[in-house]
Protein backbone atom coordinates (compact mmCIF):
# COMPACT_ATOMS: atom_id res chain seq x y z
CA UNK A 1 0.00 0.00 0.00
CA UNK A 2 0.92 3.78 -0.87
CA UNK A 3 0.99 6.62 2.04
CA UNK A 4 -0.70 9.33 -0.45
CA UNK A 5 -0.79 9.91 -4.27
CA UNK A 6 3.28 11.84 -4.20
CA UNK A 7 4.64 8.54 -2.89
CA UNK A 8 2.61 6.97 -5.57
CA UNK A 9 3.34 9.01 -7.87
CA UNK A 10 7.44 8.64 -7.38
CA UNK A 11 7.03 4.78 -7.73
CA UNK A 12 4.54 4.43 -10.56
CA UNK A 13 3.79 5.65 -14.22
CA UNK A 14 0.43 6.87 -15.38
CA UNK A 15 -0.72 4.97 -18.44
CA UNK A 16 1.92 2.24 -17.01
CA UNK A 17 0.82 1.05 -14.17
CA UNK A 18 -2.25 2.56 -13.42
CA UNK A 19 -4.72 5.04 -15.38
CA UNK A 20 -7.00 8.13 -14.14
CA UNK A 21 -10.89 8.39 -16.22
CA UNK A 22 -12.89 11.73 -15.60
CA UNK A 23 -15.67 12.07 -17.16
CA UNK A 24 -17.97 14.99 -16.13
CA UNK A 25 -21.99 14.69 -15.79
CA UNK A 26 -24.62 17.06 -15.84
CA UNK A 27 -25.08 16.75 -11.96
CA UNK A 28 -23.47 18.21 -8.65
CA UNK A 29 -23.25 14.36 -7.91
CA UNK A 30 -19.69 12.37 -7.94
CA UNK A 31 -19.36 9.09 -7.97
CA UNK A 32 -16.05 7.69 -7.45
CA UNK A 33 -14.04 4.24 -7.40
CA UNK A 34 -10.31 5.32 -6.25
CA UNK A 35 -9.35 1.08 -6.07
CA UNK A 36 -10.85 0.20 -9.56
CA UNK A 37 -9.18 -2.01 -12.50
CA UNK A 38 -7.25 -4.97 -10.60
CA UNK A 39 -6.93 -3.14 -7.22
CA UNK A 40 -10.49 -4.06 -6.04
CA UNK A 41 -11.83 -5.92 -8.83
CA UNK A 42 -15.21 -4.79 -10.30
CA UNK A 43 -15.37 -1.26 -8.56
CA UNK A 44 -14.88 0.52 -11.58
CA UNK A 45 -17.47 -1.56 -13.96
CA UNK A 46 -19.72 -0.49 -11.08
CA UNK A 47 -19.05 3.36 -11.07
CA UNK A 48 -19.79 3.69 -14.14
CA UNK A 49 -22.76 2.08 -14.43
CA UNK A 50 -24.25 4.43 -10.91
CA UNK A 51 -22.77 7.41 -12.28
CA UNK A 52 -24.52 6.88 -15.91
CA UNK A 53 -24.48 9.92 -18.26
CA UNK A 54 -25.99 11.99 -15.37
CA UNK A 55 -23.20 12.05 -12.62
CA UNK A 56 -19.24 12.90 -12.88
CA UNK A 57 -17.27 9.95 -12.74
CA UNK A 58 -13.89 9.57 -11.44
CA UNK A 59 -11.88 6.22 -12.29
CA UNK A 60 -8.46 5.77 -10.25
CA UNK A 61 -7.44 2.41 -11.83
CA UNK A 62 -4.66 -0.44 -11.41
CA UNK A 63 -3.95 -1.60 -14.70
CA UNK A 64 -0.15 -3.94 -13.68
CA UNK A 65 0.01 -7.55 -14.56
CA UNK A 66 0.75 -8.21 -10.80
CA UNK A 67 1.08 -6.35 -7.57
CA UNK A 68 -1.89 -3.54 -8.20
CA UNK A 69 -1.87 -3.89 -3.99
CA UNK A 70 0.77 -1.53 -4.05
CA UNK A 71 -1.22 0.93 -6.06
CA UNK A 72 -4.15 1.29 -2.76
CA UNK A 73 -4.23 4.63 -1.20
CA UNK A 74 -6.66 4.55 1.68
CA UNK A 75 -9.48 6.38 1.45
CA UNK A 76 -8.55 9.23 4.15
CA UNK A 77 -5.31 9.50 2.36
CA UNK A 78 -6.43 9.46 -1.24
CA UNK A 79 -5.13 13.15 -2.76
CA UNK A 80 -4.47 12.65 -6.41
CA UNK A 81 -5.49 16.32 -7.61
CA UNK A 82 -7.95 15.44 -10.33
CA UNK A 83 -10.04 14.06 -7.70
CA UNK A 84 -9.57 16.62 -5.16
CA UNK A 85 -10.38 19.22 -7.51
CA UNK A 86 -13.93 16.89 -8.73
CA UNK A 87 -14.67 16.03 -4.73
CA UNK A 88 -14.69 19.18 -3.21
CA UNK A 89 -16.90 20.80 -5.56
CA UNK A 90 -19.78 18.31 -5.63
CA UNK A 91 -22.65 18.25 -3.66
CA UNK A 92 -22.80 14.75 -3.57
CA UNK A 93 -20.04 12.14 -3.10
CA UNK A 94 -20.50 8.15 -3.45
CA UNK A 95 -17.46 6.17 -3.29
CA UNK A 96 -17.47 2.53 -4.64
CA UNK A 97 -15.01 0.08 -2.79
CA UNK A 98 -14.42 -3.64 -2.66
CA UNK A 99 -14.11 -5.61 0.66
CA UNK A 100 -12.79 -9.07 1.40
CA UNK A 101 -15.52 -11.51 2.34
CA UNK A 102 -16.74 -14.73 0.17
CA UNK A 103 -20.09 -14.49 1.22
CA UNK A 104 -22.38 -11.89 -0.77
CA UNK A 105 -23.05 -8.34 1.50
CA UNK A 106 -23.01 -4.84 1.08
CA UNK A 107 -21.44 -2.34 3.83
CA UNK A 108 -22.84 1.22 3.37
CA UNK A 109 -21.05 4.18 5.34
CA UNK A 110 -19.88 7.46 5.02
CA UNK A 111 -21.24 10.48 7.36
CA UNK A 112 -24.65 10.97 5.38
CA UNK A 113 -26.89 9.43 7.74
CA UNK A 114 -30.00 10.44 5.35
CA UNK A 115 -28.16 9.08 2.34
CA UNK A 116 -27.15 5.95 4.36
CA UNK A 117 -30.51 5.07 5.65
CA UNK A 118 -32.34 5.84 2.23
CA UNK A 119 -29.39 3.52 0.00
CA UNK A 120 -29.78 0.76 2.67
CA UNK A 121 -33.75 0.97 2.17
CA UNK A 122 -33.29 0.54 -1.25
CA UNK A 123 -30.99 -2.14 -1.17
CA UNK A 124 -33.01 -4.14 1.96
CA UNK A 125 -36.05 -3.83 -0.63
CA UNK A 126 -34.07 -5.94 -3.34
CA UNK A 127 -33.20 -8.60 -1.21
CA UNK A 128 -29.49 -7.18 -1.13
CA UNK A 129 -27.52 -8.24 2.26
CA UNK A 130 -26.52 -5.55 3.99
CA UNK A 131 -23.79 -6.06 6.88
CA UNK A 132 -24.34 -3.15 9.96
CA UNK A 133 -21.43 -4.36 12.31
CA UNK A 134 -18.03 -3.60 10.59
CA UNK A 135 -14.53 -2.32 11.37
CA UNK A 136 -14.09 1.70 11.23
CA UNK A 137 -12.52 1.43 7.81
CA UNK A 138 -15.51 0.12 6.20
CA UNK A 139 -17.63 2.07 7.79
CA UNK A 140 -16.24 5.54 5.55
CA UNK A 141 -17.54 8.05 8.22
CA UNK A 142 -13.90 9.53 8.95
CA UNK A 143 -14.36 13.25 7.97
CA UNK A 144 -11.03 12.88 5.88
CA UNK A 145 -12.26 9.93 4.02
CA UNK A 146 -12.60 10.86 0.47
CA UNK A 147 -16.32 10.46 0.50
CA UNK A 148 -16.65 13.18 3.28
CA UNK A 149 -14.48 15.69 1.58
CA UNK A 150 -17.10 17.25 -0.75
CA UNK A 151 -19.20 20.56 -0.67
CA UNK A 152 -21.34 19.37 2.65
CA UNK A 153 -18.49 17.21 4.13
CA UNK A 154 -20.38 14.20 3.99
CA UNK A 155 -20.84 11.54 1.68
CA UNK A 156 -21.63 7.78 1.06
CA UNK A 157 -18.98 5.00 0.43
CA UNK A 158 -20.26 1.76 -0.19
CA UNK A 159 -18.21 -1.75 0.22
CA UNK A 160 -19.00 -4.24 -2.09
CA UNK A 161 -17.89 -7.86 -0.72
CA UNK A 162 -15.89 -9.82 -3.05
CA UNK A 163 -18.26 -12.69 -3.06
CA UNK A 164 -20.94 -10.42 -4.32
CA UNK A 165 -18.51 -9.11 -6.75
CA UNK A 166 -17.73 -12.89 -8.22
CA UNK A 167 -21.54 -12.88 -8.65
CA UNK A 168 -22.33 -9.59 -10.46
CA UNK A 169 -19.17 -9.94 -12.93
CA UNK A 170 -18.85 -12.20 -15.59
CA UNK A 171 -14.61 -12.64 -15.33
CA UNK A 172 -12.91 -11.10 -18.25
CA UNK A 173 -9.38 -10.33 -18.31
CA UNK A 174 -7.58 -11.01 -15.06
CA UNK A 175 -8.87 -8.58 -12.46
CA UNK A 176 -11.26 -6.86 -14.53
CA UNK A 177 -15.24 -8.35 -15.29
CA UNK A 178 -18.25 -7.13 -17.43
CA UNK A 179 -21.22 -6.39 -16.04
CA UNK A 180 -24.03 -9.35 -15.58
CA UNK A 181 -27.86 -8.19 -15.71
CA UNK A 182 -28.44 -8.38 -12.53
CA UNK A 183 -25.50 -6.00 -11.91
CA UNK A 184 -27.81 -2.98 -13.56
CA UNK A 185 -30.63 -3.33 -10.56
CA UNK A 186 -28.16 -3.11 -7.50
CA UNK A 187 -26.23 0.23 -9.77
CA UNK A 188 -29.97 1.69 -10.21
CA UNK A 189 -30.99 1.28 -6.33
CA UNK A 190 -27.40 3.05 -5.80
CA UNK A 191 -28.14 6.07 -8.26
CA UNK A 192 -31.25 6.36 -7.03
CA UNK A 193 -29.98 7.40 -3.50
CA UNK A 194 -28.04 9.85 -4.83
CA UNK A 195 -30.39 11.65 -7.10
Amino acid sequence: MTGDFRRLAARFEEGRDFEILVRRGVSNALVLAIHGGRIEPGTAEMARLVAGERHTLYLFKGIRSEGNRALHITSTRFDEPRAMALVTGADRVLSLHGCRGSDPFLVVGGRDRAGRRRLQTLLASGGYPILSETSDPLRGRHPDNICNRGARAMGIQVEVSAGLRRRLLVPGKIGIGKPRAALTDLCARIRKAIQ
